[in-house]
């Protein structure tokens, strides 16, 4: 499987393509991410926008439930 090479708050780490960054996220325990549409049960949705993280380089926020790491 590929996998990415990535800083979540100052941490390198790699994770597999195709994960969210959520996913990543809670799955290392590198923050708390809040959510409330967010369910491991459906496609990622991104409608209410409160787990929105900053990506650098992008000019504006992401909902980190549906971006994938890249």
């Amino acid at each position: 499987m590929e996998t990415v090479k990535l800083t979540i708050n100052g941490t390198e780490i790699e994770a597999p393509a195709g994960k969210t960054i959520l996913e990543v996220v809670r799955e290392r325990e590198l923050d708390a991410i809040p959510t409330l549409c967010h369910s491991n049960e459906l496609e990622p949705y991104a409608s209410c926008f409160l787990c929105v993280v900053e990506i650098k380089g992008r000019p504006n926020l992401v909902p980190a439930c549906a971006t994938r790491v890249a």
